[in-house]
């Protein structure tokens, strides 16, 4: 059993499909990809700078397409045999990809629309998001929702995402809970809360108009982990996920067809780094220890 796990917002590098714009075969797929969403990533994952890149509107796309990029390159390299596909936030739709359930282009459209609907949400009321690590998961909830912020994201044991107005972030900041720290997250408003509201309406409208498929392999909501198959079901996670998250990762999704921990192939679409005459970079993991 084997996984393909892709990342979300925060893992963009400069240049990170440089690699693949060599190849006449991924500069075409990347065009037709750039006229699908209407955002040009060819700029963005060549040339673009890292504050061009971090834009929501620019990253989510661009981390879709080089996610598909690396999954393609990895081609007869990949394992054989059943496989898991997981992805954080904007990653799902990449992951949708990979256990079938989407096209490509309707992936990195997707993505375009969620990116561009999440700015403009961002731009309503000035939020932000910032980790809470370590302490007491009782008290950190509790301090959360006394300053009025969600607890948006459950990273895994000991790590609490809060998100929120800013001043009530800074708050968190200035008073964190016992035994605990706060680290800002360098992102442009609270994801995966209440204020991307108008944002999850946007996405709503345009996933309903994209096909949706009866995934060949096991595809996990990163809403709680379980395994989901029908494509309905697939499309409102994929839009509710902007709005509300909260994954719990601290016990993990039991495979349904095996109780080993799977193997996993994460998939991070940095072509710079891939060892071979194939674009990716692609990290060994297996159970909870990365090598």
């Amino acid at each position: 059993m084997y996984a393909f796990v892709t990342p979300g917002q925060g893992s963009q590098t400069p240049g990170m499909v440089a690699g693949w714009l060599r190849d006449p075969v991924y500069a075409e797929r990347l065009r037709a990809w750039s006229e699908a969403a209407d955002v040009d990533l060819v700029h963005l994952g060549g040339r673009a700078p890292a504050a061009e890149i971090a834009r929501t509107e620019h990253t989510q796309p661009m981390l879709v397409a080089a996610g598909l990029l690396a999954h393609e390159a990895l081609g007869p390299a990949g394992p054989e045999g059943p496989l898991v596909a997981a992805g954080h936030s904007v990653g799902e739709l990449t992951a949708a990809v990979y256990a079938g359930a989407l096209a490509p282009a309707d992936a990195v459209r997707l993505a375009a629309v969620r990116g561009r609907a999440m700015a403009a949400a961002c731009a309503e009321v000035p939020t932000s998001m910032a980790a809470v690590v370590g302490g007491d998961e009782a008290g950190v909830l509790g301090r959360i929702a006394e300053l009025g912020l969600y607890a948006a994201t459950f990273n895994g044991p000991g790590q609490i995402v809060a998100a929120g107005a800013v001043r009530d972030l800074e708050r968190l900041a200035a008073a964190p809970p016992p035994s605990a720290t706060v680290k800002p997250l360098p992102v442009a408003g609270a994801f995966h809360t209440a204020y991307m509201e108008s944002a999850r309406q946007a996405v709503a409208a345009a996933a309903e108009r994209t096909p949706f498929l009866r995934p060949a392999e096991a595809l996990l909501s990163n809403a709680d982990g379980t395994v989901v198959s029908e494509p309905d079901d697939i499309r409102r996670r994929l839009v509710e996920q902007g709005v509300m998250f909260h994954v719990k990762q601290r016990g993990g999704a039991e495979d349904p067809r095996s109780s080993a921990p799977p193997r996993c192939w994460v998939v991070q679409g940095r072509s710079s780094r891939f060892a071979s005459s194939s674009s990716a970079s692609l990290a060994w993991t297996s159970g909870s220890r990365t090598d």
